[in-house]
Order: C-alpha cells, then sequence, then structure tokens
C-alpha cells in the first residue's frame, strides 16, 4: 500500500511538472517568435530552450505548425465566404484511420467540421481545400 501511495505521488509531480513545461513551451510558441519557421527550426529551438530529453520537441513542433496553418486557411475561407470545404488525408500506408474517415465524410461547413491535428492526431499531415462551386 505505502509503495502504491509512493508510486502515486511521483506520477502526480511528474505530470504537474510535464504539464508545467508544456504551458510554458505552448506559451512560447503563442508568443510569436517562431512565426514563418519550418518545425525542424522550431524544434531546434525549443530544445535549446528548455533543454528537456523528455519532451518530443519534433512532434510539438510539427502539431503547431501544421495546426496554425490549418487554422489560417479556415480563417481565410470564411473572409471569403467560402463555406465549405474537404479534409484531404494523405493517401498512403501511412494515414490513419480517422483520418480518412474525416477525408470520405466531407465536405464540411467552415468552422464547424473536423481539422487535421486538432480533431485526428500530433502527427498528421492532412490539409484542408476550400470548396468552390464551379463557373461555367
Amino acid at each position: 500500500r505505502q509503495a502504491q501511495l509512493r508510486n502515486h505521488a511521483l506520477e502526480q509531480v511528474t505530470n504537474s511538472t510535464t504539464l508545467s513545461l508544456k504551458d510554458r513551451i505552448y506559451a512560447e510558441l503563442i508568443a510569436g517568435d517562431y512565426n514563418n519557421m519550418a518545425p525542424h527550426s522550431v524544434r531546434k529551438r525549443l530544445k535549446e530552450r528548455f533543454d528537456d530529453r523528455f519532451i518530443n520537441y519534433r512532434q510539438i513542433a510539427h502539431a503547431e505548425v501544421a495546426q496554425a496553418h490549418v487554422f489560417g486557411k479556415e480563417d481565410q475561407y470564411s473572409a471569403l465566404n467560402i463555406d465549405e470545404y474537404d479534409y484531404i488525408f494523405t493517401d498512403d500506408s501511412k494515414v490513419s484511420r480517422t483520418c480518412v474517415r474525416h477525408g470520405k465524410s466531407g465536405p464540411y461547413p467552415v468552422g464547424k467540421g473536423p481539422l487535421p491535428v486538432r480533431d485526428s492526431h500530433p502527427e498528421c499531415r492532412c490539409t484542408i481545400r476550400a470548396r468552390v462551386p464551379e463557373t461555367p
């Protein structure tokens, strides 16, 4: 019983430390110092800044850059009065079932449908594409 309590306490400290570090990393990303940087450059700078071997900086950098890109596209669609988009999944052997399902279930209303990373997984390579009516 005592070992169980000790393990639980250690887990709680580890979780709160990890969450604190992640919060600091996200704040750093939101600050805008990494705008227009490639994910590998962001990863390198985060690792230099925070130097914690237990954090997957590559995954965080990829997810944040990809998500910012998709959010920007969605904002652009709204500004252009585009009502729908398609979820474009990467059609290869690494694609997830979630992404395929999102891709086959569209089109989606702008602002209400699933988005890569946010509604799939951190390593998502998918994107969205505006659905515009064809003109004759």
